[in-house]
């Protein structure tokens, strides 16, 4: 039997040794922050307000933001940097740093950050892809092949005919006994989408239940990113949108979008087989698929891709988009 003695002998050298062990670590990594605070050259940081935890600079922020920014740059200069929740926005309120930003750093600031929306319903569009090669081929295609001066005045007959539908239902509605309103931005609306569609595939999805599904799921588009997203504050949150249904939702319209143009996109392809081609987008595209000139493999995805512009108009935007189409 071991000796009591020995065995508080033994154990008080254990703690001992442990103690010596334990201060040298603390001793090295109290040396080691020093030095490295020596030898760290303060940053020059960007501007930024006092933020709280978690919800960042959301309460310095009105309902007339717009108002609140400009407060705010008033006080920490054209270039700030704000948190929205969780991720941080820098903000631009100058010329001279919107060009900085738009034309000296343009590659650096060519993504656009990610949603929980749009990473569902995009198809590797021109509006929502990654900077890179991709995207530059994908650029070139669009403006080179589908919105080049001469393709655009081609579709001259087109606008014409659908203004003069615009002018007609107007007048008819004025026509009317009844006197009500007419609410312009659904007309408005009406006319845009009907342009786009005759441009983007003709007479294919103009057929009435391909134009009436087509008519959903662009609302639905809208809505949904008009729809605020827990996960784009708060990715640490992105969960509960399971919970919440967007992201069902989101999923459903894209399955709709891409039923819709795989429809489309086949009867392209046997309009070609029969030589029935309008010489519209989706022809153009599947054009351009088959041509080992372009040197680009252009997959369906990014044909879908090219084909969801109209997916990307805002109704805000009515104004500006209707004279130009006119």
């Amino acid at each position: 039997m071991v000796p009591l003695q020995e065995v508080i002998f033994t154990l008080m050298q254990n703690l001992s040794l442990l103690s010596t062990i334990s201060l040298l670590s603390i001793f090295i990594l109290c040396l080691s922050v020093k030095r490295q605070n020596f030898s760290k050259v303060p940053k020059k940081l960007i501007p930024s307000p006092p933020k709280l935890p978690f919800i960042g600079n959301l309460h310095q922020i009105s309902s007339l933001y717009h108002q609140s920014l400009y407060s705010l740059s008033l006080k920490y200069g054209p270039l700030m940097l704000l948190h929205f929740g969780e991720v941080p926005w820098l903000i631009v309120s100058s010329s001279d740093m919107a060009c900085a930003i738009m034309r000296t750093h343009d590659l650096t600031f060519a993504t656009r950050p990610s949603a929980v929306v749009t990473d569902i319903l995009r198809f590797g569009d021109l509006a929502f892809e990654p900077y890179g090669e991709d995207w530059r081929q994908l650029k070139k295609i669009f403006t080179i092949h589908l919105m080049s001066t001469k393709k655009i005045a081609s579709y001259k007959t087109i606008r014409e005919e659908e203004v003069g539908n615009l002018i007609a239902k107007i007048s008819n509605h004025a026509s009317m006994s009844s006197g009500d309103p007419i609410e312009l931005s659904k007309v408005l609306f009406s006319f845009m989408i009907d342009v786009i569609c005759r441009v983007v595939s003709g007479k294919f999805i103009m057929e009435e239940r391909r134009y009436a599904m087509i008519r959903e799921v662009v609302e639905e588009s809208f809505r949904l990113m008009g729809r605020f997203s827990i996960g784009d504050l708060f990715p640490s949150l992105s969960w509960l949108e399971g919970l919440i249904g967007l992201s069902r939702r989101a999923r459903r319209n894209r399955n709709k979008w891409d039923l819709l143009f795989e429809e489309v996109i086949q009867a392209h392809i046997q309009s070609e087989e029969n030589n029935e081609g309008q010489n519209n987008f989706v022809d153009i595209l599947l054009c351009l698929k088959n041509d080992p000139s372009i040197n680009f493999d252009l997959t369906m995805d990014q044909m879908k891709g090219l084909l969801v512009v109209v997916r990307n108009l805002r109704e805000d935007a009515l104004p500006l988009v209707t004279p130009i189409c006119v």
